[in-house]
C-alpha cells in the first residue's frame, strides 16, 4: 500500500511544471492545478471515466474509499491477475466485512491529469457489487494525493497543489465571505478517510465526507441519543441501504432541530439515519446529494475543508416505494430507455436472446429495467437465464430477492417464489422487505397464517412500512378479523395514501 501511494505522489508532483499557477487571494498563496477531471452525475452516482491497460473503464468517485478498486467481473474483462490480499488490512463498508484480494495495472489513464499515464498501480478487488454500473472506484489514493476540488455541479474534479497557503481561506472561486470550513482529523494512507465535526441538536458529531453514497445518512445510535428512534412520532421509512459488503440495513426519516456543518446552518432539517460502519465511529455520512448542492475544496496542507453552498436541497430524502422495491439506492444499475419511454425500449431489447457470459451485467440491467417497467415475464426470464450462468456471483442473493418479488407481484411460479424468498431472508436477516416479498406469496397461495406471521415480521424490523402493514391488514380480513384489518389498513394509509392503489396495481385486494 505504501508503495503505490508513493508512485502516485511522485507522479502527480511530477506534472506541476506542466501547468500555470493559480494566485489566490494572498499573494504569497499559489494554487496550481495539475488535473481536471471530467464527471458525470448518473443514477446518483459520479462517474469517471478512464483506460486501465488501454482498455476503457469507468469509476465511482468516491472520496470515501481508502484505496482505489476493480470489480471481479471487471478485473477478469480486463484481463487483470488476482492474488491474494496482503496480511493486516480489512475492507469495511456499510454492508460490513468485505471479502477483497488484489492485482495491480501496468497503465492508468485519467484523462485531464497533467501527468498522464499512472505506471504500475495497485487496486483492491472486490465481489461483483455494482450491477455493472462501473467498473470499480476511484478512492484518495488517487484523488487525496494532493488538494482535491469537488465542483461535481459543473461536472469536474480539479487536483491542486498549494504552496505558501497555510493561513489561506482556500474557497478561492467566491470573494464573499459566506463560505464554511471545517478542521479534518489526522489522515494516513491506511485511513485517508476525510472526517471533521459538526453539532446536531446542539451537540457535537464526526461526519465523513463519501462522494461515493448517493445519500447522506446518520447513525441509528446518534439519532437516538438525541431522541429520534424508529417509533417516534413522524418518523418514515427511508429504505434499505446495500453497500461493499453483504448486509442489508434499514433507513428511517427523522427531523431535527439544527444542523451546524463548519458554519453552515441548517434549521428544522430531515435526515435519513439507520445503522452506520464507518471508520472512527463516526457518526454520518456526507454522500453525493451533498456533495452536489456544495463546492468543495479539501486543502491536504491545512487539514481542512472549505465550501460553499451551489443552491438546491442538500439532502436526498427520496425512496423508492415499496412497490418499486425499494432497490439500493447506492448499487443501483443504470436507467435505460426503458425507464423514459417504452417504445424505444422495445427496439433497445429487440435483440437475439443470446447468453452474454463474459459481461454478466448486461443481462442483469436488462432484467432490472424489465422489472422496473413492471414487465415482470420478461424480467423473470432474464433472471432465470443470468442465476444459471452466473451461479456463483455475488449478486445471487440480491437477483433471487428481485425475483422473488417478481415472481409474488404477478402470482406466477410460487413455489418457485418461496424458494427465492427464502434465500433472501436467510442472507439478510434483517431484511424487511424479504419478508414482505415472502408474505405477498404466501397471500397468493391463500395461506393468511404464515402471511400474517411474515408481514409481523416485517413490521417489527421496519415499523414504518405501509406495504407490511397493508399485507397484514388483506390476511386479517381474510380471516374474518375485520377489527384488527381496519386498524392495519388505517396505518398503512397513514404512512403512505397510495397503498391501497399499490396492491390493487399487482391484483391484492382486502376481503370483502
Amino acid at each position: 500500500m505504501q508503495k503505490i501511494h508513493a508512485i502516485c505522489m511522485a507522479v502527480l508532483v511530477s506534472g506541476l511544471c506542466a501547468v500555470s499557477a493559480v494566485h489566490a487571494a494572498e499573494a504569497q498563496c499559489k494554487i496550481v492545478k495539475f488535473g481536471e477531471l471530467p464527471v458525470t452525475v448518473q443514477n446518483g452516482r459520479a462517474l469517471l471515466k478512464a483506460t486501465v491497460n488501454g482498455q476503457e473503464a469507468t469509476f465511482i468517485v468516491d472520496s470515501g474509499a481508502f484505496y482505489s478498486t476493480l470489480t471481479k467481473e471487471s478485473a477478469a474483462r480486463l484481463g487483470l491477475a488476482v492474488g491474494q490480499l496482503r496480511s493486516g488490512i480489512d475492507v469495511v463498508g456499510l454492508g460490513g466485512r468485505a471479502d477483497a484480494h488484489q492485482t495491480s495495472v501496468k497503465s492508468l489513464l485519467i484523462p485531464g491529469l497533467a501527468a498522464g499515464t499512472l505506471k504500475d498501480v495497485e487496486f483492491l478487488v472486490l465481489g461483483n457489487i455494482f450491477a455493472g454500473e462501473a467498473d470499480g472506484l476511484l478512492g484518495e489514493n488517487v484523488l487525496g494525493a494532493a488538494d482535491t476540488e469537488y465542483d461535481l455541479r459543473s461536472g469536474v474534479i480539479r487536483l491542486m497543489h498549494s504552496r505558501g497557503c497555510d493561513n489561506t481561506k482556500m474557497a478561492y472561486w467566491t470573494t464573499s465571505s459566506e463560505f464554511a470550513m471545517m478542521s479534518l482529523a489526522g489522515r494516513s494512507a491506511l485511513n485517508s478517510l476525510v472526517v471533521g465535526h459538526a453539532t446536531l441538536n446542539g451537540a457535537d458529531i464526526s461526519v465523513v465526507f463519501d462522494s461515493g453514497a448517493p445519500q447522506s445518512n446518520l447513525s441509528l445510535k446518534v439519532a437516538a441519543r438525541l431522541g429520534v428512534t424508529p417509533t417516534s412520532p413522524g418518523v418514515s421509512s427511508g429504505g434499505v441501504r446495500f453497500g461493499i459488503g453483504p448486509e442489508v440495513t434499514e433507513t428511517w426519516i427523522g427531523r431535527f432541530s439544527s444542523l451546524n456543518l463548519g458554519g453552515e446552518e441548517i434549521k428544522n432539517i430531515a435526515l435519513r439515519f439507520g445503522p452506520l460502519r464507518l471508520a472512527d465511529d463516526a457518526d454520518m455520512l456526507l454522500g453525493l446529494d451533498f456533495f452536489l448542492s456544495h463546492r468543495i475544496y479539501i486543502a491536504k496542507n491545512q487539514n481542512r475543508l472549505f465550501f460553499t453552498y451551489n443552491g438546491g436541497k442538500v439532502f436526498d430524502l427520496s425512496i423508492l416505494h415499496d412497490a418499486e422495491r425499494n432497490k439500493r439506492a447506492d448499487s443501483a444499475p443504470p436507467v435505460q430507455a426503458v425507464d423514459r419511454d417504452p417504445h424505444v425500449a422495445d427496439k433497445d431489447f429487440a435483440q437475439p436472446d443470446t447468453p452474454t457470459p463474459q459481461n454478466p451485467s448486461v443481462e442483469l440491467r436488462t432484467a432490472f429495467s424489465y422489472e422496473a417497467n413492471r414487465d415482470f415475464p420478461q424480467a423473470i426470464e432474464r433472471f432465470n437465464r443470468w442465476v444459471s450462468e452466473n451461479p456463483k456471483d455475488d449478486r445471487i442473493p440480491r437477483v433471487l430477492h428481485e425475483r422473488c418479488w417478481c415472481r409474488a407481484a404477478s402470482g406466477v411460479e410460487l413455489e418457485s417464489a418461496l424458494a427465492d424468498c427464502d434465500t433472501a431472508i436467510k442472507r439478510h436477516n434483517d431484511d424487511s422487505q424479504a419478508r414482505v416479498n415472502r408474505g405477498l406469496v404466501w397471500l397468493r397461495l391463500d395461506m393468511p397464517d404464515k402471511a400474517i406471521a411474515d408481514f409481523k415480521e416485517a413490521i417489527e424490523k421496519q415499523p414504518k412500512s405501509p406495504w407490511a402493514f397493508f399485507g397484514r391488514g388483506i390476511a386479517e380480513s381474510r380471516k374474518g378479523d375485520v377489527a384488527r384489518a381496519t386498524q392495519d389498513f388505517k396505518s398503512a394509509t397513514e404512512l403512505d395514501a397510495t397503498v391501497a392503489d399499490q396492491y390493487r396495481a399487482i391484483g391484492l385486494e382486502p376481503s370483502p
